[in-house]
């Protein structure tokens, strides 16, 4: 009984908290778009190996990108990378470069036309949590146009292998596009 009552007086003192307040690290939007979204959704990721760096994977779903070929779409969401240390600049990531265009399978099993405009990438992302670091950022509202006037908001994900490979184009995974999927 003595024991409990040391345990639940001892208890009360060891108050954890895993934010710090006094010496807090700040990210806001690099673009400055106040209706960004920018931290929507936010995921902690680290390189694999002893003492890795660790990075935030930063979603901002309405935002518009800085990329030439996004320039005639509007708000398709970004995703960026920023490193977790002080007076760190955020990266925005490309994870697709092309605008709104038609893709064609070669064996013609697929096909569809981007409709990046409204798409919330960075809406959802999921992070690796051990191994190699592998991201996945989301677009919940990407379409197909599928005819004129007639669109499929199938959604996008796009996939990178980890921070270290930011500068090449992500694995793209488009559900329900396939033919006899």
């Amino acid at each position: 009984m003595v024991g409990l009552l040391v345990s639940c007086a001892l208890l009360g003192l060891a108050g954890a908290l895993n934010v710090d307040v006094e010496h807090p690290i700040v990210f806001s939007d690099p673009t400055r778009q106040l209706e960004s979204y920018f931290g929507f959704t936010v995921s902690l990721l680290k390189d694999p190996g002893f003492n890795a760096d660790a990075w935030l994977v930063i979603g901002a779903p309405k935002a518009n990108s800085s990329h030439y070929a996004h320039s005639t779409i509007n708000e398709p969401g970004v995703v960026y990378l920023c490193k977790l240390e002080r007076n760190s600049e955020c990266q925005q990531l490309t994870l697709d470069d092309t605008g709104n265009v038609r893709v064609s399978g070669a064996t013609h099993d697929y096909s569809y036309t981007d409709k990046k405009d409204h798409a919330w990438i960075g809406g959802a992302l999921a992070v690796q949590g051990s191994g190699n670091g592998r991201f996945v950022a989301c677009g919940p509202r990407w379409k197909n146009q599928y005819y004129q006037g007639h669109y499929l908001m199938n959604g996008v994900c796009y996939w990178l292998p980890g921070p270290k490979d930011i500068h090449q184009n992500a694995g793209k995974l488009l559900p329900l596009v396939r033919r006899g999927n």
